[in-house]
């Protein structure tokens, strides 16, 4: 008797998250872009007084201006972000990706003017994060620090330089994420083992 193959929702999380996106970036497309920009972008100077700001700065991350944008952030997510759920399990990595929202939606309304859409935080967050996995306690990986100086000093160098700088700080804010969460939970991992 032959076998039957079965699709696995491997990475319930992520999977989740990137179909998510592309029905925003879908929707997005059928309105002319009007969705994208009334619920999932969070505009800066936005007022915390007004109700429709709180939940977009948690909903800013599902919405994508290009393809280019939604595919090249999907492309990591999807490459890095199951392997981290496997390690991590979904709930951590939901929790990682709503703090950083959160963060990149508050610097965002604070500092900048325009507009923040895209996954490109949460992104820097796993590319960090991914850099600990297999990380031991009292230790700095060297991984870490390739991907911070590639990763980050990229990011860092376009920030000054005028490109973009309102995406470039969302990219630090979630690599920081992602590094302290990386740090914390090589230090909790050790805990637990003793």
């Amino acid at each position: 008797m032959k076998r039957r193959l079965k699709f696995d929702y491997n990475a319930p999380f992520c999977l989740s998250f990137a179909l998510l996106a592309m029905i925003v970036y879908a929707a997005g497309l059928l309105s002319g872009g009007w969705i994208v920009e009334r619920f999932f972008s969070i505009p800066g100077a936005a007022s915390l007084t007004d109700f429709t700001t709180w939940p977009r700065l948690l909903l800013h991350v599902l919405g994508h201006v290009s393809s280019e944008h939604l595919f090249s952030n999907l492309v990591i997510f999807l490459l890095v972000g199951p392997l981290l759920e496997k390690m991590y399990g979904s709930r951590m990595l939901l929790l990682l990706s709503v703090f950083t929202a959160v963060l990149t939606g508050l610097l965002m309304v604070v500092f900048f003017k325009g507009s923040l859409a895209g996954a490109s935080g949460i992104v820097f967050a796993f590319i960090i994060l991914s850099s600990f996995a297999n990380a031991r306690s009292g230790t700095i990986p060297i991984t870490f620090i390739l991907i911070a100086l590639i990763f980050l000093g990229g990011e860092i160098v376009r920030a000054f330089s005028g490109e973009d700088q309102m995406a470039r700080f969302a990219h630090l804010a979630g690599g920081l994420v992602g590094g302290m969460a990386g740090y914390l939970m090589v230090q909790r991992r050790q805990a637990s083992r003793q």
